[in-house]
């Protein structure tokens, strides 16, 4: 389970160093070598493990010719923004330039554990987000409690 959050910047290259923390978290040494990283909800870039990822796949991919238009959609923005990324040895993943720009990636990060998944936001976008949902908070967790997603729409994680 990935927790806490982290201020990073990149290096010159688009690298992002991957804390040790996220590292720590991944129970299987080969766990740490590929990732993959794709477009967020809320203006955000997912992290994924691989096995994780897979797993997503699987489970979108259940729905077949007969999904809805949105579905279908989703499926294809996600997939196609989608990127295999490894670890180098310095414990770099590399930020390709279309999803760093769609998620107003310059150099200032801020590395989210979300649970199943890992969030790189900008540090602007993440302060913002920050500010609007940190009064919620309390509803957001009655959300929750009522079985409800807990998400807004438009935002990550809330």
């Amino acid at each position: 389970m990935f927790a806490g959050e982290s201020q990073h910047s990149l290096d010159e290259k688009n690298r992002l160093v991957v804390p040790k923390r996220i590292l720590d978290a991944l129970e299987r040494e080969e766990e740490r070598e590929r990732f993959y990283l794709t477009r967020g909800i809320g203006g955000c870039l997912y992290l994924f493990t691989e096995a994780r990822f897979s797993q997503i796949s699987r489970e979108l991919g259940t729905r077949g010719i007969t999904e809805k238009p949105q579905q279908r959609a989703f499926r294809r923005i996600l997939f196609a923004s989608s990127h295999l990324v490894f670890l180098d040895g310095q414990n770099r993943i590399l930020l390709p330039d279309l999803l760093k720009s769609r998620a107003g990636i310059e150099r200032d990060v801020v590395v989210v554990g979300v649970g199943d998944h890992i969030e790189i936001w900008s540090t602007g976008r993440w302060e913002k987000f920050q500010e609007e949902m940190e009064p919620r908070f309390d509803e957001l967790a009655d959300l929750l409690e009522e079985g409800g997603s807990g998400r807004q729409e438009g935002h990550a994680g809330a």
